[in-house]
C-alpha cells in the first residue's frame, strides 16, 4: 500500500489542535458515526457502502487492524471512513466537539472479566459522561456483546446518569451487526445482547488536552545516581484518576533516561 492510501484515511490526531474538524478531514458535511475499536473493519465497511451520505470515524489500537481496514476501503474505493489509531475511550473525549456525533457504536469488547483488569473495562462514570456530552440530542450509544454481566455493568452507569433511556434485547439466532464474531457466537449456540442508550440529556466534561500548557521543565543539578534509580518500580498518584509509574531506569555517565507509564482516567501512554 502507498502513503497516499495511508493520508487518506489514517488521522494522525497528534498533528491537530483538539477538537478536531471532522467536516473539514471529510472534506464534507453529514451525520457523524463512530466506532470504538473496529477490529477488522467489516461494522465500518458494511455501514460505510449502506450509508454512503454518513462520515464514519473507527478508533483502533492495533496497527495491524489498521492496516487492514485501509486496504479494504482502498480495494472498495469507500471515501467516507476515517481511522484513528487511539484509545477509543480516549479521542471519544477529546477529539469531538460537544453534541457533534450522531451514534457511537461498540461490538464484542474484551470484557476484561479479572479484577485485576477492570480498569481496562470500556464502561466507566468518565466514558457515559463522555458520552452525554459529544452526543447529540437524541443521539444513541450501540453496544453488542454476548457477556451478560458486562452488558448489565453498562446499563446500571447509563442509567445512573440519567442522560440516557436504555433498551436492551437478546438473540439466539439473528445477526445484529453481522461481524466475524458475531457470527461465530450465534454458530455456537450463545446468546448475543444489544444495549441501545439514547441520550435525553447533556452532561458537562473536562478536556485535558484542549487546555494550552507548557510542559514544565526541571534541570537537576548534583543528582544523586542512587536515589535516581531507586525510583525504578515507584508508583505516584496525582489524584484518584492519574497514577504514574518508573518502569526502568537507564543512566550513561551523568546522564539518566526514564521509562515511566501514566494512566489519566484508564487512557494509558508509555514516555521516556
Amino acid at each position: 500500500m502507498n502513503i497516499s492510501v495511508f493520508a487518506k484515511y489514517h488521522v494522525r490526531a497528534q498533528e491537530f489542535d483538539p477538537p478536531l474538524d471532522w467536516e473539514g478531514l471529510f472534506e464534507r458535511s453529514g451525520p457523524l458515526v463512530v466506532e470504538l475499536g473496529f477490529g477488522s473493519g467489516e461494522f465500518l465497511i458494511q455501514n460505510a457502502i449502506q450509508h454512503s451520505s454518513t462520515n464514519f470515524v473507527g478508533f483502533e489500537t492495533s496497527l495491524t487492524c489498521m492496516v487492514k481496514l485501509q486496504k479494504s476501503l482502498s480495494r472498495l474505493g469507500i471515501n467516507n471512513v476515517r481511522a484513528v489509531l487511539l484509545d477509543g475511550r480516549f479521542g471519544l473525549k477529546e477529539l469531538f466537539r460537544d453534541k457533534t456525533v450522531d451514534a457511537v457504536y461498540v461490538n464484542f469488547p474484551c470484557p476484561w472479566p479479572k479484577e485485576a483488569h477492570k480498569n481496562r473495562r470500556l464502561y466507566s462514570k468518565t466514558f457515559v459522561d463522555t458520552l452525554a456530552s459529544v452526543l447529540k440530542d437524541q443521539g444513541s450509544f450501540h453496544l453488542t456483546t454476548d457477556v451478560q454481566w458486562y452488558l448489565k455493568d453498562t446499563a446500571s452507569l447509563l442509567i445512573e446518569s440519567k442522560c440516557f433511556s436504555v433498551k436492551i434485547s437478546e438473540t439466539l439466532n439473528k445477526n445484529v451487526v453481522s461481524t466475524r464474531y458475531e457470527k461465530k457466537w450465534l454458530s455456537r449456540g450463545k446468546v448475543i445482547y444489544a444495549l441501545t442508550a439514547v441520550k435525553i440529556k447533556s452532561a458537562s466534561i473536562k478536556r485535558i488536552t484542549w487546555e494550552d500548557k507548557e510542559m514544565p521543565h526541571v534541570h537537576l543539578k548534583n543528582v544523586c545516581e542512587g536515589k535516581v534509580k531507586a525510583l525504578r518500580d515507584k508508583v505516584f498518584h496525582e489524584d484518584k484518576e492519574s497514577v504514574f509509574v518508573v518502569k526502568n531506569v537507564y543512566s550513561n555517565v551523568d546522564e539518566f533516561l526514564l521509562r515511566v507509564i501514566s494512566s489519566d482516567n484508564g487512557f494509558q501512554q508509555c514516555y521516556f
